[in-house]
Order: structure tokens, then C-alpha cells, then sequence
């Protein structure tokens, strides 16, 4: 169990890490960014939309986020299967000296 237990927390640690390197890599000021034109400065500004930079950004890391939901996802799942399965193999062991003792 805590061999599981230790494998999915550095798992999470790592996936924090590669968020945190995501949202370090974001735009966050506008001056580096490609000049655009007069019209298109002002329709972003009154409609508040996002540019095309920053909607392939923002969309970028919401799948690097979604691949750490999933990978942390498939390891708790392979994580409790084991368990499970542990338990499962104590139960019958438990079961047969049961019946061995006939108990049961």
C-alpha cells in the first residue's frame, strides 16, 4: 500500500510540475506580444475577447492539465485494482483456513 501511495504522490508532484511550467511559459504582458491592428485592439478591448495567441495558449494548457488528470487518474486506478487484488487473496487465504479449520 505505501509503495502505491509513494508512487502516485511523486506522480502528482510531477504533475504540478509540469503545470507550473505551463503557466510560467504564458503571455502575461501585452508588449510582447505582435502589434495588431487599431480596429482589432479596439474590438478586443470593448468585447474583452482573447486573441488567437491566447486562446491557443490557454487551450494548450488546459490539455497539458488534462493529461495530468489522466495519467494521476489511471494510476490511482491501477493503484486501487492492486489494492483490490490484495484483498481479494487475503479474503480466499482467510477463507481456506476456514475451511480448513471448518469454521465456516
Amino acid at each position: 500500500m505505501s509503495e502505491a501511495r509513494s508512487h502516485l504522490q511523486t506522480h502528482i508532484q510531477a504533475q504540478v510540475r509540469r503545470i507550473h511550467q505551463v503557466v510560467v511559459d504564458l503571455p502575461t504582458e501585452t508588449r510582447d506580444r505582435v502589434r495588431r491592428g487599431v480596429l482589432t485592439d479596439l474590438l478586443s478591448k470593448v468585447t474583452g475577447l482573447a486573441t488567437k495567441v491566447e486562446v491557443h495558449a490557454a487551450t494548450h494548457f488546459l490539455e497539458e492539465i488534462e493529461k495530468g488528470i489522466y495519467e494521476t487518474a489511471k494510476v490511482w486506478g491501477d493503484g486501487t485494482k492492486s489494492l483490490v487484488a490484495t484483498f481479494k487473496l487475503r479474503q480466499d487465504r482467510m477463507d481456506n483456513a476456514f475451511q480448513i479449520l471448518g469454521v465456516s
